[in-house]
């Protein structure tokens, strides 16, 4: 009778400590549906984001060797040939015809990019006007909370010295980072990046280096 009283009160406890896990379980690193460790069919799969084009299609290439998705850069790092560049674009034979998406009621972004490797989804990349900063930032912070480091200093533009902030979220799902601006001094830029892989952004050198 202790035996199973005993047992019974055991598997409660298992019970409660699984629910309460997975009441408090880190969200998954990704957006708008598509996570990072998905594989390239279950993101075709998903419906397009918002805001694009009724014309817009999930579309792959094969990243070159250079390190680049098509029409954006990406970390200047030495790439392996299992990588694909995905994007909701329109295809008009050789002309590519890239497509924006709603970002909330407000803003768009731009030059939304998903990068698999081996088949999973390790990378996501895009652009919004610096104007959304607060829009991004409120979105980042329902999702992951807080960012855990923040880094604030300037770089050198086209127009000018400008401020910049670079903010960094770390997840078990991955990395995410928010910085404003990017190499576009009127663009800002959000990175998803899979977890243990450099959070390497290919941005002008910046002064004043200071975490905050």
């Amino acid at each position: 009778m202790n035996d199973r009283l005993f047992a019974g009160i055991a598997a409660l406890s298992l019970l409660a400590m699984m629910t309460a896990s997975a009441a408090t379980a880190e969200p998954a690193a990704g957006f708008d549906g598509a996570t990072l460790g998905m594989s390239i069919s279950d993101w075709k799969a998903l419906s397009p984001p918002a805001g694009v084009g009724p014309d817009a299609a999930p579309t792959c290439v094969p990243v070159t060797g250079t390190g680049q998705l098509p029409g954006r850069p990406l970390s200047a790092i030495s790439r392996p040939t299992d990588e694909e560049a995905c994007a909701y674009d329109s295809r008009f034979g050789r002309d590519v015809l890239p497509h924006s998406i709603q970002l909330d009621a407000r803003y768009r972004a731009s030059g939304l990019r998903y990068l698999f490797v081996a088949g999973r989804l390790d990378e996501i990349d895009f652009d919004a006007s610096v104007d959304a900063y607060s829009d991004v930032m409120a979105m980042l912070k329902q999702d992951f909370g807080a960012p855990t480091r923040t880094v604030r200093d300037s770089v050198r533009t086209s127009m000018g010295p400008f401020p910049r902030v670079r903010q960094t979220w770390r997840t078990p799902g991955g990395d995410i980072s928010l910085v404003d601006p990017a190499l576009d001094p009127v663009q800002l830029s959000v990175r998803f990046v899979a977890a243990g892989r450099p959070m390497t952004q290919n941005l002008p050198p910046g002064k004043a280096n200071q975490p905050s």
